[in-house]
């Protein structure tokens, strides 16, 4: 017993030593319009996508501590919001991005589809041996599919995961990271693409 005690001691303070002495490193996917250019025919509907403050602002802190010893801080917010709105911009003929929550029945509207997106959970895990280990997120997010009445069309409840093998070197999780939250983002959106298209025909 005494022994459990030592070693659960020791570890917490491993923990904690690490936390203090790691430094933060702050993750800032992105993503650009230039790829989501397509001669695709659009769909003549219009969709108003939106993005709440707290959407927007999202960032989860990951400590990796076993090889890092790194605090990283994902700022998922930007990167969603602009998938988001390039992706359904190339697709629908209208899309228009608005603030905050939708104030549900639209007045005087011709909108098809009304899209807001809110995260759910977060996971994260890193190398625990070797840096040549995968980094990995698990993203969740609940998006609610809306016609102008507010008539709930559908509400997908999505969790994706971006996984990728480290490398060596200093902090390859900011090189990494980065990759791996794409992945998730993008599989998230395309799902969400993929039923607004259907839901519009």
């Amino acid at each position: 017993m005494k022994l459990i005690k030592k070693f659960t001691c020791l570890t917490v303070l491993v923990a904690t030593l690490l936390l203090f002495t790691g430094c933060t490193a702050v993750i800032r996917p992105t993503i650009s319009q230039s790829e989501f250019i397509s001669d695709e025919t659009k769909i003549p509907a219009t969709v108003e996508l939106y993005i709440t403050k707290e959407f927007q602002e999202c960032t989860h802190e990951h400590f990796d501590w076993w090889c890092d010893a790194t605090n990283y801080s994902m700022q998922l917010g930007p990167l969603a919001s602009d998938w988001f709105r390039y992706a359904f911009e190339s697709k629908f003929e209208t899309v228009m991005a608005k603030s905050g929550p939708p104030k549900l029945p639209l007045t005087n509207s011709n909108t098809d589809l009304v899209i807001t997106p809110e995260f759910t959970s977060f996971k994260a895990g890193g190398p625990v041996v070797v840096k040549l280990e995968a980094y990995w997120v698990e993203i969740g997010m609940n998006v609610k599919i809306q016609d102008a009445q507010g008539q709930v069309l559908d509400t997908l409840e999505l969790k994706e995961k971006g996984s990728k093998g480290g490398t060596v070197g200093v902090n390859p999780g900011t090189h990494v990271y980065p990759e791996v939250c794409r992945m998730a983002i993008k599989s998230i959106v395309e799902k969400t693409l993929d039923r607004a298209v259907e839901l519009s025909e």
